[in-house]
């Protein structure tokens, strides 16, 4: 609060100061004025008054003034290019007090210079002139009221010392006169003064109410201009998207078709391979579109810790080996003890898909994997001998649906969105990604993340087995197809498959079965505006913790996933792909939560 008050005071201050300098026109006009009274005064004492004295005085008015005019000019030319800061504001509110007190002298002089103490007009004339510049001064200074004071302690205060030091009586009277006016115009100034004070005050609070408003429209603008730019770029992304879906759907509705006609063997099981591959590409690409929407809400959902960043390359490799060696290529490692703070399925995304970027645009030569130590970071780098990029490429590889070399659209060298994940990934969780490339010669992509000391506890790994006999799976879905699709794929598994479409169903199966061993797959959106969630917290209010259960949703919503996560409930994304299915069912009997 000291502060705020100290702040308005000195911009009170440096308003007045300019206040005080404004008008360097005004100013030569006001100087003109008061030399031409002065003169006035000269020549009418011309002839009652010793010349030499009445030239003296005339001079150095002149001096007075135009050192008043040279100051006035010399503000306004450094206010016009510089900004006047405190300790220059009291700067010239000095000088100006100083050239106020100096004109003051310059009146009480004349009237000591001029007066003949036989001659009572050598008397009135200078007084005559120090009242009317006086009262006028009461105007002209008011603006910084010290120099008021200084002006009227120069020209009165003299001059009233002078008058009493006079043997006759009528200077005593002027001498009272004198002292009157400076009282009336010091108290006078003082209401001025106080009036100009509120108005500049309230200037100045309207001055910070108006930029108050210029930031807040400028907040406004920018929050519409960064809306109305990621308004654009889902529209982008998703105008690209809908091109890529439809392709395969376009051709999945031709082979469907084609189909319905009972073709012969062989042609039937050609069309029946295309519509797996029509499906594969639409499950890869909804992968893809689910990954980045998925990157935007990482860091709400991530859940950071210490873990060796071995383990998760050692798992992405497993991964990346058998492709990369499909195409004759060497995937080298360089294995690290370092430990990590971070979250290690976002590791592992992050790590697959730069991995997954290096296999489909190399096509001799090897993959390097290497951790880097820095000061308190390392960078997790994965190097490659590909096709490499172009300086004009490499601003835009992390480019939503952008390739390179690609200009088909062919599916099987991706959708253009691995990196785009992995840079949405690292943008929301803070860590720095560079890029190195030399077309031709292969590229680099190096992701820096958080040094941390090893826990004590690592997790065992252990085998995980195959499906159980004993297992029984109650499917939660209101969509019929896709019901029978899972009791056909279930059964094929050997697994024993109860199917219902609502909490209802559900509640009355388990209640006839529970004593068996159950796993609930949970549909989140279903009928009647039922969620899974809600189902899941009844079957956990009537049957019990026994039956354990999983979601199944095609949303990308961190309510739903902080909602799961609180109930110990594993999520499942949709396009659901078979082999995740089958691992969240054999991680049923080893009792660990697959998410």
């Amino acid at each position: 609060m000291m502060d705020q008050a100290e702040d308005r005071a000195r911009r009170l201050r440096a308003e007045q100061v300019a206040l005080a300098y404004r008008g360097a026109r005004g100013a030569g006009l006001l100087a003109g004025l008061i030399l031409l009274t002065a003169l006035a005064n000269s020549l009418a004492l011309w002839d009652m008054v010793v010349h030499e004295r009445v030239v003296l005085w005339l001079a150095v008015m002149l001096v007075i003034q135009g050192a008043g005019l040279w100051l006035h000019r010399t503000y306004a030319r450094y206010a016009s290019t510089h900004a006047v800061r405190d300790g220059q504001v009291r700067r010239w509110g000095h000088l100006k007090v100083a050239q106020a007190g100096a004109l003051g002298l310059g009146w009480s002089l004349g009237l000591v210079l001029l007066h003949d103490p036989g001659n009572l007009y050598t008397l009135l004339y200078p007084v005559f002139g120090i009242v009317a510049v006086a009262a006028g001064s009461a105007v002209l200074y008011t603006t910084l009221i010290a120099s008021l004071y200084a002006f009227l302690a120069g020209s009165l205060l003299p001059s009233v010392l002078y008058l009493l030091w006079l043997p006759d009586a009528y200077s005593s009277y002027v001498a009272f006169g004198l002292t009157m006016l400076g009282g009336f115009l010091v108290v006078s100034a003082r209401q001025t003064e106080r009036a100009l004070r509120t108005a500049l005050d309230m200037r100045l609070t309207a001055a910070d109410l108006l930029e108050h408003e210029r930031h807040l429209v400028a907040k406004a603008e920018h929050a519409a201009a960064v809306t109305e730019l990621a308004a654009a770029e889902k529209t982008r992304f998703w105008s690209a998207a809908s091109h890529d879906l439809k392709q395969p759907l376009h051709a999945l509705g031709l082979y469907s078709a084609l189909l319905r006609k009972d073709p012969a063997e062989v042609e039937r099981r050609e069309l029946i391979d295309h519509i797996t591959s029509c499906v594969s590409s639409l499950t890869g690409l909804f992968d893809a579109i689910l990954g980045v929407t998925h990157a935007e809400t990482a860091h709400r959902n991530a859940k950071p810790g210490a873990f060796p960043l071995q383990r998760v390359v050692d798992q992405v490799l497993i991964q990346v080996r058998p492709g990369a060696r499909a195409k004759g290529l060497s995937v080298r490692n360089v294995p690290t003890s370092l430990w990590v703070h971070a979250d290690p399925a976002v590791i592992e995304r992050i790590l697959g898909n730069l991995l997954s970027n290096a296999v489909r645009y190399t096509e001799e030569g090897r993959i390097l994997v290497g951790v880097r130590r820095r000061p308190g970071a390392c960078s997790l780098v994965v190097a490659d001998t590909g096709v490499g990029l172009a300086s004009h490429d490499q601003s835009r590889i992390f480019d939503d649906f952008f390739q390179v070399n690609n200009p088909e659209r062919q599916r099987d060298k991706g959708y253009g969105l691995g990196l785009s994940t992995v840079h949405r990934l690292c943008a929301a969780l803070g860590y720095e990604i560079e890029v190195q490339s030399i077309p031709g010669r292969g590229s680099s992509f190096a992701v820096t993340l958080p040094l941390d000391s090893p826990s004590d506890a690592e997790e065992v790994q252990e085998p995980v087995p195959t499906l159980e006999a004993d297992l029984n799976v109650l499917f939660v879905e209101d969509d019929p197809l896709v019901r029978d699709a899972m009791n056909r794929l279930l059964k094929d598994w050997g697994v024993r498959v109860s199917m219902c479409a609502c909490g209802d169903e559900a509640l009355a199966i388990l209640s006839q079965e529970f004593d068996k061993r159950w796993h609930v797959l949970l549909d989140h959106q279903l009928a009647d505006n039922e969620t899974g969630l809600q189902v899941a917290d009844r079957i956990r209010a009537i049957i019990g913790e026994g039956p354990v259960i999983s979601l199944v949703t095609g949303e990308v919503d961190a309510a739903v996933d902080r909602g799961a996560a609180e109930r110990g409930i594993s999520v499942l994304r949709k396009p659901l792909k078979p082999i995740r299915l089958r691992a969240l069912l054999r991680s049923h009997h080893l009792g660990e939560e697959v998410l």
